[in-house]
């Protein structure tokens, strides 16, 4: 149960590099790896790794791994988020991606369709997002230029720092 527990606090905190990251996950982390008799640090990136390949993933999968829905007014806003240590396998695809997140956004009513792909090691996620979503994205982000698959360096919580980000452009 020590591990089980462990490994939802390593996950949800991707260990502990999350801007959501609390004392209390540390604490909790070192008293639960003692428990469970194992290096949580060593776990954890074992663990993280086991669970980023992107290798023989369907476009559905990659996209809805982790993927939420949030109403903005008259709006719909749709946010998958995986995670991985290498970005190149997706990066081959990265137009077929595309296709499928505009062809998903056109069917499914969403204003602004996303897919951060997140690399915990580098702290940084890669953006992939529907054509027509472009200019919320460079506004929310605060960035002069925007393309597919464009790096936002120390953005990993969609909770924090993606979520109110593209929300604020919507409400304005």
């Amino acid at each position: 149960i020590a591990g089980i527990m462990l490994s939802g606090i390593i996950s949800d905190t991707l260990l502990f590099k999350s801007p959501t990251t609390t004392r209390m996950d540390m604490d909790a982390a070192i008293v639960l790896s003692h428990i469970a008799n194992v290096d949580y640090k060593e776990y954890g990136l074992k663990m993280l790794k086991a669970g980023s390949t992107l290798k023989g993933r369907t476009k559905e999968e990659i996209l809805y791994t982790d993927f939420k829905t949030y109403p903005v007014n008259s709006k719909k806003i749709g946010i998958g988020q995986i995670l991985t240590t290498d970005f190149s396998i997706l990066k081959k695809k990265l137009s077929e991606m595309v296709d499928y997140l505009n062809e998903t956004a056109s069917k499914e009513g969403y204003k602004v369709l996303t897919l951060f792909v997140t690399d915990i090691f580098d702290n940084i996620s890669y953006c992939i997002y529907n054509d027509n979503a472009d200019d919320i994205l460079m506004q929310g982000f605060k960035l002069d230029e925007i393309y597919q698959g464009i790096p936002l360096k120390g953005v990993v919580s969609r909770k924090i720092q993606i979520v109110p980000n593209i929300m604020e452009v919507l409400d304005r």
